[in-house]
């Protein structure tokens, strides 16, 4: 949390005088995260990237290899989880530039990010009462690197066509929403939001 909080502060003071302006969302969800900051489990080995394009399976249903570790690190081990479930898709999902990276995961047959959880906390023995604040989290890297992405194509450093397409991407990122986030109405699956 801290070294990413210093990486994002950098982009939003680069993002003020950027072509689009400041983030208000995003400060709005850091001053969140700040203020709700979960006692940390022991540390373990995090991947940094754990999702499932990050996964190679072997026959039968199990991993063969986790691939992509150049962001692991020791750390809370709730942050993999959180990660992997802010990218898992599910049918009822809005489209999302960052979410839709993962869209295969909202076919019939895969599982929904509530039993991912469940079944996390049953192998681990850990809780997952606060995997909302572990979900909103990691959304704010992709934000905040897609926002200082997108400064590259406006600067004229890049012309790669992705890079232009960041403009629209960097909204439609999770979390925007416009307000603090709220607690979910099911722990076990922090997009179900309560009402209210």
């Amino acid at each position: 949390m801290v070294t990413w909080s210093g990486s994002w502060r950098a982009s939003v003071v680069c993002s003020r005088s950027a072509r689009r302006g400041p983030l208000p969302d995003l400060e709005v969800v850091a001053e969140w995260l700040a203020a709700g900051l979960p006692d940390s489990p022991a540390p373990t080995v995090v991947h940094g990237d754990y999702r499932l394009g990050n996964v190679m399976f072997a026959p039968g249903p199990r991993a063969g290899a986790i691939l992509d570790w150049e962001m692991a690190t020791i750390g809370d081990p709730l942050a993999d989880l959180g990660y992997m479930t802010a990218m898992w898709s599910q049918p009822s999902d809005p489209p999302n530039a960052v979410s839709d990276l993962s869209a295969v995961t909202r076919a019939n047959g895969f599982p929904d990010r509530a039993f991912l959880a469940r079944r996390y906390a049953a192998a681990s023995g850990r809780a997952v009462a606060d995997l909302h604040w572990y979900q909103c989290w990691p959304c704010g890297r992709p934000r905040s690197s897609s926002r200082a992405s997108y400064r590259r194509f406006g600067a004229g450093t890049t012309a790669d066509p992705f890079f232009a397409g960041l403009e629209r991407a960097v909204p439609a990122s999770p979390p925007s929403p416009g307000r603090a986030p709220r607690r979910p109405a099911d722990p076990a699956d922090p997009f179900a939001v309560r009402s209210g």
